[in-house]
């Protein structure tokens, strides 16, 4: 009997031992000594199961500037190949995708006097780093930047960023269409804002882009169809299944620092819904992606939240922006994100890798899950064609004067009991505006809400 129970012992502690082993495969969380300084701006699984990053990192040969980073890692983080790439200035790379042939095409800038002009940096490479061909966009005066690039049905490459053809303030939003060697076929500068941060390709052969000033949705030749306006300092779109458009943003939210935004809209741009997240303090997001399950991950940074300065953060949303989860996944910053073929997540930010299984835990420095502030008055939901908000402890109700864009007074909206909700917006017009409570003394709080018609 003894020996039985010995050896049914022996099995459960091989299956637990086993368990750990698959597991540390499954999630993990890795920082990289590259160099001094640097970020990780993408991250892409390969077709043989590991990753492949781009950058930016401290160079080997001059102090104080910046090569762009390529880095290779296997599907438990460790490191397969690097590449540095650069001259005399700072160089980086900004966006990675693997393309047809297996090999990988890295959008960036280029800097150093013996690059000049034309900063906006492509670089094409086999499946180890290795250069294929290298190209240079842009102009005299050396603001140019590519920040996402995607490889389109022609095998050709798509590529948004900014560029400066005149001088002075006057970055462009910049769309450039190339073929498959790189060169150019047409490009497109747009007045409606300095920077492209993300571009897709759409089922009609035309484009969608995410600006500072929201989404615009381009023909196959890069004229303008559309344009959805929405201010903000960072913004990411996808595609949704169903031919729609969701987009991130960060902007300003309702404690007067930045918060995630998170829209949906119909493939003509009208609006179908929207949620936001964020704290006392300033979050960000940086990449949406939609999930196998038709929802959507985000990823982004957060300092309302978790017990560091700045924290990584992962949000679940299902088909229709709703919260299935968030994870706080310890110091540092989240760039880019994509879910991986076992149904988990891979991030980057600063130097680190991050990889969680498919209800986004790494086994290793995750934080409690966000606990909201409760403020005496917030607003609940605060995009849509109606806004509501939501006040407790109020005895003499609740007073608010409402404020659009300019800063002109176009509304107030009261209630005298003393705990309640109100909705505001029937009637009017679509856009930005700003509810600040009605009471003495000073330090009251503004809140932004969006009005989607």
């Amino acid at each position: 009997m003894e020996t039985v129970i010995i050896e049914t012992m022996k099995r459960w502690v091989i299956l637990f031992l086993l368990a750990g082993v698959f597991h540390s495969a499954y999630a993990w969380r890795k920082t990289y000594s590259l160099g001094f300084d640097g970020t990780m701006y993408s991250v892409r699984e390969t077709s043989d199961g590991s990753y492949v990053v781009a950058g930016t990192v401290t160079a080997d040969t001059v102090p104080g500037n910046y090569e762009l980073l390529l880095l290779k890692a296997d599907s438990v983080g460790d490191t397969i190949w690097t590449r540095k790439y650069g001259g005399a200035g700072n160089d980086e790379g900004r966006c990675i995708r693997q393309v047809s042939d297996s090999g990988y095409i890295i959008v960036g800038s280029v800097d150093g006097v013996e690059y000049s002009p034309g900063k906006l940096w492509l670089l094409k490479t086999d499946a180890k780093g290795d250069t294929v061909w290298t190209k240079r966009y842009g102009y005299m005066f050396g603001e140019d930047e590519g920040y996402w690039v995607e490889e389109t049905s022609d095998g050709g490459y798509i590529i948004t960023g900014t560029c400066n053809p005149t001088g002075g303030m006057n970055n462009r939003l910049w769309l450039l269409k190339t073929d498959a060697e790189g060169d150019t076929v047409w490009t497109h500068k747009y007045t409606i804002c300095s920077h492209g941060f993300c571009v897709r390709g759409t089922k009609d052969s035309g484009y969608i882009l995410a600006s500072p000033l929201g989404l615009i949705k381009t023909d196959s030749m890069g004229d303008t169809l559309w344009t959805y306006r929405f201010v903000a300092q960072e913004s990411s779109v996808c595609l949704a299944s169903d031919g729609g458009y969701v987009f991130t943003a960060t902007t300003w939210g309702s404690f007067g620092r930045r918060d995630i935004f998170f829209i949906k809209t119909d493939t003509d741009g009208d609006s179908i819904w929207g949620h936001s997240w964020g704290g006392v303090d300033e979050d960000y997001s940086y990449e949406v992606q939609q999930t196998n399950d038709g929802g959507y991950i985000i990823v982004g940074d957060t300092r309302s939240f978790g017990e560091a300065r700045v924290n990584v953060w992962l949000l679940k949303t299902d088909v229709n922006g709703d919260t299935t989860w968030t994870r706080i996944l310890g110091a540092g910053y989240g760039r880019s994100v994509q879910q991986t073929t076992d149904g988990g997540y891979i991030i980057c930010g600063g130097l680190t890798l991050i990889k969680t299984d498919s209800l986004g835990y790494a086994g290793v420095g995750e934080q409690p899950s966000p606990v909201t502030h409760q403020p005496d008055w917030q607003v609940i939901s605060p995009i849509g064609q109606e806004v509501v908000l939501r006040y407790h402890d109020k005895p003499g109700g609740f007073h608010a004067k409402i404020y659009d864009i300019s800063g002109k007074k176009c509304d107030e909206c009261h209630s005298n009991l003393t705990s309640g909700t109100l909705e505001w917006g029937e009637g009017m017009s679509r856009g930005v505006y700003f509810i600040q409570e009605i009471k003495r003394g000073s330090g009251e709080k503004v809140s932004r809400v969006i009005l989607l018609h």
